[in-house]
């Protein structure tokens, strides 16, 4: 498989995995996984001390940010609850592209590798596969949502992310869509109806307020000309006055 294939096939699996979900709003939170539906836990370090502890991996804890394990058959991600919500997103689902994508393990911990090359790869593909299940492009393409602002702000994902995924939407503008992206699509159907028609009421909203402050404007432009005609007028009324009295004198 090409390098540009197998990248395909990695967002196509990390597609295919959310739709299967019940995510499908954006920002997706992992945490609201279902997780018997999905068949491995997901726990923070602070809420499995013993359980780690009895794994003898607790020391793991101060080595990494999170890691999955594969305890004869059951799976759990385990991950530090004290990452700021960006990154702590998008370390669960990097463990959750190891499983969903058959990575070997080293030992208890699945994405692991005595072969640094095999490693290595390993953990760019559980990169893809974060990104890709946290920042759906057919759907950020559907919203419109552009610029690496909207997206941090839409995805909850570090501005330096969204970045990336920018360009990626731009280029996707106008692409045909695959049959995963219209089962996407699908998935986010209700949610990509609900933020059109909330943008579009914000549209209006502004267009309205716009609308009305130049009304105003022109109000007030027009209450200060009258005003000032109207002081102009008696300013000179007194000064003729006068002049016609002392003529008649």
């Amino acid at each position: 498989m090409q390098e540009g294939e197998e990248m395909e096939h990695i967002i196509a699996k990390a597609w295919e995995f959310l739709t299967k979900t019940n995510l499908n709003r954006l920002p997706i939170d992992p945490l609201k996984l279902n997780q018997e539906k999905i068949k491995f836990k997901i726990s923070a370090f602070c809420d499995s001390i013993d359980y780690l502890k009895s794994l003898n991996i607790m020391q793991l804890t101060e080595q990494l940010s999170g890691f999955a394990v594969n305890d004869d058959g059951k799976i759990t991600i385990f991950y530090d609850s004290t990452l700021p919500y960006g990154k702590r997103i998008m370390v669960i689902c990097h463990e959750i592209g190891h499983i969903v994508l058959g990575h070997s393990c080293k030992g208890l911990i699945i994405g692991k590798s005595s072969d640094i090359k095999i490693k290595e790869q390993q953990e760019y593909e559980a990169d893809l596969f974060a990104t890709a299940f946290l920042a759906p492009i057919p759907v950020l393409v559907q919203l419109e949502v552009t610029s690496k602002e909207e997206i941090s702000q839409i995805t909850g994902l570090p501005i330096q992310i969204s970045k990336g995924i920018a360009y990626d939407v731009i280029n996707t503008l106008g692409h045909k869509k695959t049959v995963y992206e219209k089962r996407l699509l699908s998935h986010f159907n209700n949610y990509i109806k609900d933020y059109t028609r909330h943008n579009k009421n914000i549209v209006v909203f502004s267009s309205f307020l716009l609308t009305l402050s130049v009304c105003i404007t022109a109000i007030i432009c027009i209450f200060f000309f009258s005003q000032n005609s109207i002081q102009s007028l008696n300013t000179n009324i007194p000064t003729t006055s006068v002049i016609n009295e002392s003529n008649n004198l």
